[in-house]
C-alpha cells in the first residue's frame, strides 16, 4: 500500500519534507502565495495601507498549517519564511484632473517575502506586485522560473 500513502501525501496536506512530487518547489509556491493574499487582505484592513512586517502581524490571515512546516525547520537552517518591507515599489497613479489620461509613478511601501523549502532548498520569493520567482537549491543568482501575473 505504498502507492496509497504517496497519493494521500500528494493530494492531501502539503508535506514540506516530501519532495518526490512533480514540482519540488510547489509547497514553497503555495506558502508564498498564501503570504501574498494575506498581505493584500491585511493592507485593506488597515487605514494607513501598510503591509505586515512579520508573520505574527498577519495573524489569522495567514494559514499557519501551511507555513508551520517551513518555520519549524528554521532552527537547523533548512527552511524558513521571511518578510521584508521595502519602499522601492513603484505604482502608477492616475492624474484624475486629466480624466485618467496621464499617470505618474509614486513610491509606495511594498514587501518581499522569501520561502525556503526544508531539506531540498528550493526558494520562492513573492513581492507586493505579485512577482513570483523560483530558485533551485544553492543557485539564487538566477531564477529557475519567473512568473508575473
Amino acid at each position: 500500500k505504498q502507492s496509497d500513502k504517496n497519493e494521500s501525501r500528494i493530494i492531501g496536506e502539503i508535506d514540506a519534507n516530501y519532495h518526490d512530487c512533480r514540482d519540488p518547489s510547489w509547497p514553497a509556491k503555495i506558502v508564498a502565495m498564501n503570504i501574498y493574499y494575506s498581505q493584500q487582505h491585511y493592507k485593506s484592513l488597515h487605514p494607513d495601507g501598510k503591509y505586515a512586517s512579520t508573520l505574527e502581524q498577519l495573524g489569522d490571515l495567514v494559514n499557519m498549517d501551511l507555513v508551520r512546516p517551513f518555520i519549524s525547520h528554521s532552527s537547523d537552517g533548512s527552511g524558513s519564511v521571511d518578510i521584508s518591507l521595502t519602499s522601492s515599489s513603484k505604482t502608477l497613479q492616475r492624474d484624475e484632473e486629466k480624466c485618467g489620461t496621464d499617470s505618474k509613478e509614486r513610491d509606495e511601501e511594498g514587501y518581499y517575502a522569501k520561502v525556503v523549502t526544508p531539506k531540498n532548498g528550493w526558494t520562492v520569493t513573492v513581492t507586493n506586485d505579485r512577482l513570483v520567482s523560483v530558485f533551485p537549491p544553492f543557485s539564487q543568482s538566477q531564477p529557475a522560473v519567473v512568473n508575473s501575473s
